[in-house]
């Protein structure tokens, strides 16, 4: 079986996924910090606040001195927050009326000239 690759490509960047309804990065770290097992963890808590960079937190807490319901904790909530965004997205349909109607439909179908 023989599967055709698509010779078009689009890059993106960082809050494209708002134009589908999706999350900026400071919602996604509010999702973390709000999960309810993070907010039980002050240590996590306390990395949150003081790092809005939730990629790096991750990684410290992953390969740093925390204790495995610390570890849990992060894991659980970061897996949470990005599928939220990827339910999101998934659910997305284009709607002329949007604030910003991205055309999906004819992004993949358009022939490069």
């Amino acid at each position: 079986m023989v599967k055709e690759i698509s010779k078009n490509i689009l890059l993106t960047g960082a809050g494209f996924t708002k134009n589908f309804g999706g999350l900026l990065a400071s919602e996604m770290w509010s999702k973390i910090f709000n999960h309810e097992q993070v907010q039980s963890m002050t240590r996590l808590k306390d990395l949150l606040v003081d790092d809005f960079d939730y990629e790096s937190i991750y990684y410290k807490v992953i390969n740093g001195s925390y204790e495995d319901d610390e570890r849990d904790a992060i894991s659980v909530a970061i897996f949470q927050a990005y599928k939220t965004l990827d339910d999101i997205v998934r659910q997305w349909f284009f709607d002329s009326n949007s604030p910003y109607p991205v055309n999906i439909y004819e992004v993949m179908f358009r022939t490069p000239n």
